[in-house]
């Protein structure tokens, strides 16, 4: 019994610095972990700063005014009050002559 007891005591100090070390080693990792951790947060917010940004970029460049100083630019003109197209019969679509029939 006292041999029993002999080993157990020697083996418990034995225990308690191998669990004191491990302790610390995953104190450790976790500590580099915390430091990623921070790194992705700021990254992230960085990402959703640009994002709306980018938004209002595309908001403002689909406004109805931006649209219509492109289409000034390549030609396009404002309509008047009334257009009117008159077509001679020869150019009209086939299925509307067999309609005037």
């Amino acid at each position: 019994m006292k041999r029993i007891l002999n080993i157990i005591l020697g083996i418990l100090p034995l225990c308690a610095l191998i669990l004191i070390g491990v302790e610390v080693f995953i104190s450790n990792e976790l500590a580099g972990t915390g430091g990623e951790l921070a790194n992705i947060e700021s990254r992230i917010s960085q990402e959703a700063g640009e994002r709306e940004v980018l938004y209002t970029e595309v908001a403002s460049a689909s406004s109805l005014l931006v649209i219509r100083q492109k289409a000034e630019t390549l030609g396009f003109a404002d309509p008047g009050k009334n257009q009117i197209i008159s077509l001679a019969p020869d150019q009209l679509p086939v299925a509307a002559l067999y309609h005037l029939q």
